[in-house]
């Protein structure tokens, strides 16, 4: 997802069609998406990053309420290493191929949870809407997050095409998971010209045709 200095990703019209979003689940933040958070402004605002950088530049730059928690996802809890790149945006807890190389300053000890576990207490309002970029963890993500997206009506995802990183999943596997869960494309918000990735926004089917 690219982003502007204050994480502006340019979704507006896209997500101005989307209604009654009650809160929004922020997962992998480093320097916000602006144009997400604008969209819903009375929405709950749960943000999540295992980065102190981020959450510094949020408590700086977003003037609104929010609730930060600093950890790394996955489909398990515990504990992991985090690569910390130059440029933020591209920190993983995997390791990049070739064809997304990136220059690796730290590797940081960061705490891993579910996304359920995080928000086991949380009364979420719904329906919900969760973004997911963890720069290819996105499907371990969404594992540990099985209660979670049942009170989603929207999910938007960065979801690899290509082979970004080793030990990552494969696009049909997300596709998969996604349908499985009774979620559809709804649209395609970004298309870099290199198809590396695809930031899609996915819909909750009420009813799914066999």
């Amino acid at each position: 997802m690219k982003k502007d200095k204050l994480g502006i990703n340019h979704w507006s019209k896209e997500l101005s069609e989307l209604k009654n979003v009650k809160s929004v689940i922020d997962v992998g933040v480093m320097t916000g998406t602006f144009d997400l958070y604008n969209s819903f402004p009375g929405a709950e605002l749960i943000l999540i990053d295992p980065l102190t950088e981020s959450q510094n530049f949020i408590k700086e730059n977003l003037k609104r309420k929010y609730t930060f928690y600093k950890c790394a996802l996955s489909d398990t809890n515990g504990t992991t290493v985090i690569n910390v790149s130059q440029n933020g945006a591209k920190s993983s807890l995997l390791k990049r191929s070739e064809l997304t190389e990136a220059t690796i300053v730290e590797q940081r000890n960061v705490d891993l949870k579910r996304l359920d576990s995080v928000l086991e207490d949380v009364e979420l309002a719904e329906p919900c809407l969760l973004k997911i970029d963890t720069e290819g963890y996105d499907l371990l993500v969404l594992k540990g997050a099985l209660d979670t997206i049942k009170k989603c009506k929207y999910i938007i995802c960065e979801v690899s095409v290509k082979k970004r990183f080793s030990n990552s999943y494969r696009f049909e596997d997300l596709i998969l998971f996604m349908v499985e869960n009774r979620f559809t494309v709804k649209s395609v918000l970004e298309a870099p010209r290199s198809l590396l990735y695809l930031d899609i926004l996915f819909e909750k089917q009420e009813a799914l045709a066999s």
